[in-house]
């Protein structure tokens, strides 16, 4: 897995935005984000940031992002009491992060699950066998496709699939948190999945080809030097802190989840 540490950390600034994520305040996809448990211990936050960005910039953009007065204001992080705090007065030396791809643009790109019979016609998830992942009990080929490496169908998704931002989207709200309850049908699924992506990124049309693309730039973010990111006592394979950038508005989402075991 490449990682890029960032280095410098001038020439950006950020200001907090009062804005709504539509995926979370409509009434069906609120329920079942909080029915997934992907409320709990979770932050989500826009800024704007004034400066053009060049993407060679970006190691020294996102560490800016951490160091900012109105970030460290704002964004939350999960404290090893299991309370949400402000990442504060934090020296932050170093950003970890890996770089997502933002290719897709339909929600076809799933479809290869109905053909490998994960998702039956009826659009029921195909059980399995109980089996314990990460601290995770799995009972269906969903959720082990997902996050189980030894499952017959993990490599159908290739290494840049599983990269792409639309997946782990996909990931996070199938897995959800420690209390979550799963669904029998991949519908509930797949349509908060298209909400959130759509909340996520940016598009527009491409001048030469005419066809839609998405501008978004996504990172996901894995440490950060100088503070914990997440608590010790988590289930590190189902935490997850995004910084997903529109370069068009000058807008950076951060959508983060620490996942806590229930006892």
């Amino acid at each position: 897995m490449s990682a890029a540490e960032a280095g410098g950390g001038e020439g950006f600034t950020f200001h907090e935005l009062d804005v709504k994520f539509p995926a979370w305040e409509q009434k069906e996809n609120k329920d079942l984000l909080a029915k997934w448990g992907v409320d709990q211990y979770s932050c989500l936050k826009k800024y704007r940031y004034e400066e053009y960005l060049e993407k060679e910039q970006i190691n020294n953009f996102l560490l800016s992002f951490f160091k900012s007065p109105a970030v460290q204001g704002s964004a939350q992080v999960c404290s090893s009491q299991g309370t949400m705090n402000f990442l504060g007065r934090a020296d932050i030396k170093g950003v970890t992060t890996k770089e997502l791809s933002c290719k897709v643009t339909s929600m076809e790109f799933f479809d290869k699950l109905k053909h490998l019979d994960i998702v039956r016609e009826t659009g029921q998830i195909k059980k399995c066998f109980d089996e314990y992942v990460d601290g995770m009990q799995i009972s269906d080929e969903l959720r082990k496709l997902l996050v189980c490496e030894e499952s017959d169908n993990y490599d159908e998704f290739t290494p840049a699939e599983r990269s792409e931002l639309v997946f782990h989207i996909l990931k996070r709200i199938t897995v959800g948190g420690s209390m979550c309850q799963y669904e029998d049908y991949f519908t509930p699924y797949l349509d908060v999945t298209r909400s959130v992506y759509r909340d996520m990124v940016a598009v527009q049309k491409n001048s030469t080809t005419k066809e839609i693309q998405v501008v978004s730039m996504a990172y996901q973010i894995e440490e950060l030097d100088g503070t914990p990111l997440f608590p010790q006592k988590s289930q590190f394979a189902h935490n997850y802190c995004y910084v997903i950038i529109d370069p068009v508005k000058r807008h950076v989402t951060y959508w983060y989840q620490a996942h806590l075991p229930m006892w």
